[in-house]
């Protein structure tokens, strides 16, 4: 019966008879203490206990015998060494039975391996406690913000209205990032845009004396510039991919004309 409760649960489930002062153990003793199951053969109360923690035992001892003294349920957690020496931490629960004589004869109980748990429990304290100290941090902060502003009122207005601005910005970050983007977009190609339109003048103006060499000038001041403006269109369209927004449109693309060719107009004269 106590094989197979051990089993379904994934516990150790053990027997302590008091009178002859022998714990019978069940479970998968090797894979949670690590020891063989013949560690365990005629295996006493003493034994158990000299595999506590030293900085523990005594605690733990006392409360079972107090527990025992009372005939009470027994549930402690504690470090319990392994067979590899190192120590894991277990939860023990164990109820005590009496005979007709209102004696104490033996204790059933179970003992689980519950390390995982400790240290994500560890974990959730330590980050409770940095949020503490992050929120003393933030309220000093506050304090000292109000302290300042108390001092001059104009100061005051003007630093809860930048508050205001900052949680606004906060809350539509990406659209910021959007709006920042289209406006540098707009910058580069409004002085982009006059320059193609004075250097069409100019090729128009010019369009008698042009020779093949100088007509080429015009085409890589052109090619250029027009590079310039699918480098921003491409900037903004990194933008709407990170937010989701792109849409994929596929086009045939004449890799001679478009690129090669331009390439090498504007850096033949170079070369």
């Amino acid at each position: 019966l106590f094989k197979m409760a051990s089993m379904e649960t994934g516990q150790i489930i053990f027997n302590y008879d008091i009178i002859t002062g022998k714990i019978q153990l069940e479970g998968n003793l090797e894979k949670i203490l690590g020891y063989k199951r013949e560690k365990f053969e005629n295996f006493t109360i003493q034994d158990w206990n000299n595999l506590i923690h030293p900085d523990e035992k005594e605690k733990v001892v006392s409360a079972f015998e107090k527990a025992q003294l009372y005939s009470t349920r027994f549930d402690y957690e504690y470090r319990f060494k392994r067979a590899d020496e190192n120590y894991i931490f277990v939860e023990m629960h164990g109820m005590f039975f009496e005979d007709k004589k209102n004696n104490i004869y033996k204790m059933i109980g179970t003992v689980k391996d519950i390390t995982e748990r400790k240290k994500a429990r560890e974990e959730l304290i330590k980050y409770k406690e940095k949020l503490e100290d992050l929120i003393k941090e933030r309220t000093k902060q506050l304090v000292d913000v109000n302290k300042e502003l108390q001092e001059d009122i104009e100061i005051r207005k003007k630093t809860e209205e930048e508050l205001i601005i900052a949680k606004k910005k906060a809350e539509a970050s990406d659209k910021l990032k959007s709006d920042f983007l289209a406006q540098i977009s707009h910058e580069i190609r409004t002085p982009i845009n006059t320059i193609l339109n004075y250097v069409s003048l100019i090729k128009m103006d010019l369009d008698n004396y042009l020779t093949e060499d100088t007509e080429s000038l015009f085409t890589t001041i052109n090619d250029a510039a027009y590079r310039l403006i699918r480098t921003i269109e491409l900037i903004l369209n990194v933008s709407d991919v990170e937010s989701g927004q792109y849409e994929l449109r596929p086009q045939l693309t004449d890799i001679s004309k478009e690129i090669i060719i331009p390439l090498i107009n504007e850096y033949k004269k170079k070369a």
